[in-house]
C-alpha cells in the first residue's frame, strides 16, 4: 500500500502495554518503519526501472548519453537509491532510533531492577524487625511464665496458710476439750478421799467420839487440800495448753505473714521486673517500627519520586524522539517526492523530445524513401536519371 505525506502525519502510535514502560509500543513503530521501508524499495525500483527503459531506448537510438547543444555532455542521471542525495538503504531489522530505544529500554529495566532490589532489602529489614518483636513476644511470654510461677507460689504460700490455720483451729479444739475436760474431772477427786478415812476410822476402835470427830475433820482437811491441790494442776494443764495454744498461734501468724510477705515481696518484684521488661521491649519495638516504617515510607517515596521522574522523562524523550523521526520523515519524504517529481518531468521531457525525434527522423526517412522510389520509378521507365533527380531536388 502506497505511503502518503497525510498518513505519516496523521499516524498515531498506542501506549506499550508492559508496565513501567515509556515511549510508544515498539511492535507498532517497527511495523510503520517497516512500511516506509516497503515504500521507499517500491520508488527505488519503480526510478530504477524507468531509468532501465530510458537507457533501453537510447541504446536502441544508436545513443550513449543525453546530447546538449554545448560541447560538454552532462553525467547521466543516477538511478536507484543513488539518485536521492542522503538516502541509504534502511535494513529490514530496524533502524537505529529504534536500536537507541532499545538501549533507553534496557537501561530503564536495569533501573527497575535496582530499584526491585533496594525494596528487597527494605523488605528484609522489615522482616528483621518483625523477628526482633517476635522474640521481644516470647521473652515477654516467659516473663508472664515466671509471674504464673510467682502466682503458683503465692497459691501454695496460701495453701500453707490454711493448713496452718487448720492446724490452729485443730490445736485450740483440743485445748477447748481439754478444758471441758479438766472440770468434769475436778468433782470426783473429794469423793475418793474420804473413803480411806473411813477405812482407817474403822479398825480404831478404843478411840472416843470426840477424838473421831476430831480425826474426822482433819481427814476433811486433808481431802480437801488434796481436792485444792489438785484444782492448780488442772488450771496449770489448762494455762500449759493455753500458752502451747498461743504458741502455735504466734508461730502459726509468723509463718503466715513471712509466707505471704515473701509471695507477695516475690510477686512484686517479678511483676515489676515483667512490666520493666515489657515496657523497654514494647518501647524498643516501636521505636525500631518507626526507625523501619520512616526508613520504608523514605525509600518508597524516593523510589516513586525517581520513577516518576524517570517515567517523565523517558515519556519527553520519547514524544520529542518521535516528532523528531516524523518531521525528518516528512522532510526527507518531501524531498524524495520532489527529486522524484523532477526526475519523472525530466524523463517526460526526454520521452517526448524522443517521440519527436521519431516523428521527425519518420519523416524525413519516409520522405527520403518516397524520393527514392520516384527515382526508381523514374529510371525504369527510361527518363533520365539526372533530370529526375534534378526535378525532384528541385
Amino acid at each position: 500500500m502506497a505511503l502518503t505525506p497525510e498518513d505519516v502525519v496523521t499516524k498515531e502510535f498506542g501506549r506499550p502495554k508492559s508496565f513501567g514502560r515509556s515511549g510508544y509500543d515498539e511492535g507498532q513503530v517497527d511495523d510503520f518503519l517497516d512500511d516506509i521501508v516497503v515504500e521507499l524499495r517500491r520508488l527505488n525500483a519503480e526510478n530504477e526501472k524507468l531509468s532501465g527503459q530510458l537507457e533501453d531506448c537510447r541504446r536502441g537510438k544508436g545513443l550513449t548519453g543525453r546530447e546538449t547543444t554545448g560541447e560538454q555532455t552532462k553525467e547521466q542521471p543516477k538511478t536507484g537509491a543513488a539518485a536521492v542525495p542522503g538516502l541509504t538503504p534502511v535494513p529490514a531489522g530496524g533502524s537505529a532510533a529504534a536500536k537507541a530505544d532499545d538501549g533507553e529500554l534496557k537501561a530503564s529495566q536495569q533501573k527497575l531492577a535496582t530499584l526491585k532490589a533496594e525494596l528487597a532489602r527494605t523488605e528484609e529489614a522489615t522482616r528483621v524487625a518483625k523477628d526482633s518483636q517476635r522474640q521481644a513476644e516470647e521473652k515477654l511470654a516467659a516473663i508472664k511464665a515466671e509471674i504464673d510461677k510467682a502466682q503458683a507460689a503465692q497459691r501454695e504460700a496460701n495453701a500453707a496458710e490454711r493448713e496452718a490455720q487448720t492446724r490452729l483451729a485443730d490445736a485450740r479444739s483440743k485445748a477447748e476439750a481439754a478444758e471441758k475436760a479438766q472440770p468434769a474431772a475436778a468433782p470426783q477427786q473429794p469423793a475418793t478421799a474420804p473413803a480411806p478415812v473411813a477405812g482407817q476410822a474403822a479398825p480404831v476402835a478404843g478411840q472416843s467420839p470426840a477424838a473421831g470427830q476430831a480425826e474426822g475433820v482433819g481427814s476433811g482437811a486433808t481431802a480437801a487440800a488434796a481436792g485444792a491441790a489438785g484444782g492448780a494442776g488442772a488450771a496449770g494443764v489448762i494455762a500449759l495448753a493455753q500458752k502451747l495454744h498461743d504458741e502455735h498461734v504466734a508461730d502459726g501468724q509468723k509463718t503466715k505473714d513471712r509466707l505471704v510477705g515473701e509471695g507477695e515481696s516475690y510477686r512484686d518484684r517479678v511483676v515489676g521486673e515483667a512490666n520493666t521488661k515489657r515496657d523497654e521491649l514494647i518501647k524498643a519495638g516501636q521505636t525500631k517500627h518507626d526507625e523501619l516504617v520512616k526508613a520504608g515510607q523514605t525509600k518508597h517515596d524516593e523510589l516513586v519520586r525517581t520513577g516518576q521522574q524517570q517515567h517523565d522523562k523517558l515519556v519527553k524523550d520519547g514524544t520529542d524522539k518521535s516528532q523528531t523521526m516524523l518531521r525528518d520523515a516528512e522532510s526527507q519524504k518531501t524531498t524524495i517526492l520532489g527529486q522524484l517529481n523532477t526526475e519523472r518531468d525530466r524523463l517526460t521531457g526526454d520521452i517526448e523530445g524522443l517521440r519527436g525525434f521519431e516523428r521527425d527522423y519518420r519523416g524525413k526517412l519516409k520522405a527520403f524513401l518516397d524520393d527514392q522510389r520516384k527515382f526508381l520509378d523514374t529510371t525504369i521507365d527510361g527518363g533520365d536519371p539526372k533530370s529526375t533527380a534534378g526535378s525532384s531536388a528541385s
